[in-house]
């Protein structure tokens, strides 16, 4: 037989820490370490015995008295005037209907008597304001008469008083603590909202700030809010940081080129806007900033003839930012567009690279990084860019980073590539620990029918490689052979991959030995294990242009260890001859699956099921529980084994998404739609973001609602 059973899934043991309380052992249905032979409410893990009263209506230590020694003490507050009659009091645990904290009112019959009321008829006995005071009396002995007075209880409060900023009315004038107190403090107009004011435009406030203001006064331009004390220099020709200088050199105002800048010895080269036709050679720098005023500003055109821009290895913490490169050419080498090669800490922001080639072998066609010890990238976006031929790695190829690489905002669409392509848009090489986040990988095209192209991303040979916040969508893979659809990670070392969506990418198999490992996603590890949480496989497609090419799965295809976590994989198809598993296929290893969904895939294929998930050879096991697997063209499970539904929270049902209904597979709302059975049916042990009981699926988990 080409398979072997399914070993029994997984099951899943719970150890409870013991609390302050008894425990000798049994039932403890609400998981407070109390059995429930000792606890007396064993449906409230807030009450046990041992644990501390709260003022909550429980009789949360089991002492058999509710609230004992934990209550407070309220007041009536019959008028409605906010104050309570202290004659009238109540003990409990928060404020409930008449019953207020304070306890001030010297009247609460009648609502026009507290204190703080306005009293100012002499002629009228009432003490409305509850000072103890009435008419001409003058308790305080401050020569104003209690109907004038505010409080006349307090000498140093009457209307001749000067306002202080102590959070009383000193002088009656029914503000409190107004900004012409005479210990007021002076603030700063804070204009530009960068935390430090302006000396010149003032005003004064008792205690806090007011809103615009500040109590800084060093700020030499409240007009920009990049411009402060200890700012970072900035390209924008003004004086950043306060300290008198502007700090950078400009081009072309300062040197023609940007060439000659580089060259000058300046650590931070501004470049204005405007397109700069050359092809710019950076050497020998330290601590060198090469910044434009911004990408859609400013372009480096290569001229079509050579490396639009090179930083050699003999740089030492360099700085690239806000620059498009384009019309750069390589023959045989690296980063057409742009190549940057080693160096202390690389920083790359806010780059594009555009309208770039290379022909014969070319790493990062369109941009190249690598040999550094670290390398920091934010906001890079490379886009119609071309492999002429040759063997190609990836428009974005970084390489050998030593220490640390993390990338962030990184968007690669609409590149062509031909021949034999290993990560067509981009491939992370062999680098000491790689972290990406924000990663969109759209509209990239390979064409070629003779030439294999291993997938749209690759991952290979990192010691760590980490992707949180990937789109993999509308890609095109015309080849013989292919790996993946959307993402080959092929590792030694460790990998994480959370929050993809690689969905509607479509592989044209054009040979009659062509073959598939995963129409989306496919992770290889020899000898360590890959980790896949909160991602969607959906709606790839995979079809032949020649007879007896193979799929090994059409969506998701293990080769190795992996666990997959909250992972949906739907509506994936490959029209091949040969299909393994249309959904989700292991090579060898294990596979654990759990709270994951593989639903309404399909094959059609002259050879093999191509079940919803299915193993390869006899030295893979798929294993997991709180799964659903429905709706598979072929089957569910593999045949050859035992079906797990309905055992270790295995369930098959349709998954109730919220709509699947369009023929792009970009416009499938795989969310679940209310009462769908999915909801709250993955394992107990993990908890969704609003502390319930997982969902099975791509948006369950405590990291579900991080889309």
């Amino acid at each position: 037989m080409r398979r072997i059973a399914l070993l029994l899934p997984l099951t899943l043991a719970f150890a409870c820490g013991e609390k302050d309380g008894t425990d000798s052992g049994g039932v403890d249905a609400d998981g407070d370490g109390v059995a429930e032979v000792d606890d007396c409410d064993d449906d409230n893990a807030d009450v046990y015995p041992g644990n501390a009263e709260i003022c909550d209506g429980l009789d949360n230590d089991c002492n058999d008295q509710i609230d004992d020694g934990v209550k407070l003490t309220f007041y009536a507050d019959i008028d409605g005037d906010g104050y309570g009659d202290a004659a009238d009091a109540e003990e409990g645990c928060f404020e409930w209907g008449d019953y207020i904290e304070d306890d001030t009112d010297c009247d609460d019959g009648n609502p026009d008597i507290h204190p703080g009321a306005t009293e100012d008829d002499c002629a009228d006995p009432v003490d409305y304001n509850c000072d103890g005071s009435v008419q001409y009396a003058d308790a305080d002995g401050d020569s104003w008469a209690a109907c004038e007075d505010c409080d006349d209880n307090n000498s140093t409060i009457n209307p001749d008083a000067e306002e202080e900023c102590d959070y009383l009315d000193n002088n009656c004038d029914g503000t409190v603590d107004e900004g012409s107190a005479i210990d007021a403090d002076t603030f700063y107009a804070d204009l530009d909202g960068d935390g430090y004011g302006d000396e010149d435009n003032t005003t004064t406030a008792c205690h806090d700030a007011p809103s615009g203001y500040t109590a800084d006064l060093t700020d030499c331009d409240d007009d920009n809010a990049l411009t402060y004390p200890g700012a970072d220099e900035v390209c924008d020709a003004a004086d950043n940081d306060c300290d008198g200088d502007v700090g950078e050199a400009l081009v072309p105002t300062d040197y023609a080129t940007i060439q000659d800048g580089v060259d000058s010895g300046e650590t931070f080269v501004c470049i204005e806007a405007g397109t700069y036709t050359e092809n710019v050679f950076i050497s020998g720098t330290t601590d060198l900033v090469l910044a434009g005023v911004g990408s859609a500003s400013v372009i480096i055109d290569g001229g079509g003839a050579d490396r639009t821009v090179h930083a050699d290895s003999t740089n030492s913490n360099l700085t690239l930012a806000g620059i498009t490169v384009q019309n750069g050419y390589i023959d045989d080498d690296f980063g057409a567009g742009l190549f940057v090669e080693g160096g202390d800490t690389v920083t790359l922001d806010d780059i594009v690279s555009t309208g770039n080639s290379h022909d014969n072998l070319g790493f990062g066609h369109a941009v190249a990084l690598g040999y550094m010890d670290e390398l920091v990238v934010t906001d890079l976006e490379i886009h119609t860019n071309e492999a002429l031929g040759g063997t190609s790695y990836g428009a974005l190829g970084v390489i050998e980073v030593t220490s640390s690489a993390e990338l962030d905002g990184i968007h690669i669409h609409d590149n062509t590539s031909a021949d034999t392509t290993w990560g067509m848009a981009a491939i992370l090489y062999a680098n000491e620990s790689v972290s990406v986040t924000d990663l969109t990988v759209t509209d990239n095209t390979h064409d070629d029918d003779g030439a294999s192209v291993y997938a749209p991303v690759v991952t290979f040979a990192n010691t760590y490689v980490g992707i949180a916040g990937a789109t993999i969508t509308g890609n095109t893979l015309d080849t013989s052979f292919n790996v993946a659809g959307g993402l080959f990670s092929y590792q030694d070392g460790e990998a994480d991959f959370a929050l993809m969506d690689i969905r509607g990418n479509a592989t044209n198999l054009q040979s009659g030995t062509s073959s598939q490992f995963g129409g989306g996603l496919v992770t290889y590890y020899p000898s360590t294990s890959a980790t896949v949480t909160n991602s969607i496989v959906a709606g790839n497609t995979t079809t032949e242009d020649a007879p007896n090419a193979y799929v090994y799965g059409g969506g998701y295809g293990a080769f190795g260890d992996a666990t997959a976590t909250n992972l949906t994989v739907h509506g994936n198809s490959a029209t091949v001859d040969s299909v393994d598993a249309s959904g989700v296929s292991c090579g060898y290893g294990t596979l654990t699956l759990v709270n994951s969904t593989i639903t309404g895939n399909y094959a059609v294929a002259t050879s093999l099921l191509g079940e919803g998930v299915a193993d390869i050879a006899s030295d893979c096991t798929v294993a997991g529980s709180y799964n659903n697997v429905y709706g598979n063209d072929n089957g569910e499970w593999d045949a050859d084994w035992t079906d797990p539904t309905g055992t270790d929270g295995n369930i098959s049902s349709d998954a109730g998404y919220t709509d699947v209904t369009s023929t792009t597979a970009t416009d499938w709302d795989l969310t679940l739609a209310t009462g769908s059975a999915l909801i709250d049916a993955g394992d107990p042990a993990i908890l969704d973001a609003d502390d319930t009981t997982s969902d099975i699926g791509a948006y369950g988990g405590p990291d579900g609602d991080n889309w």
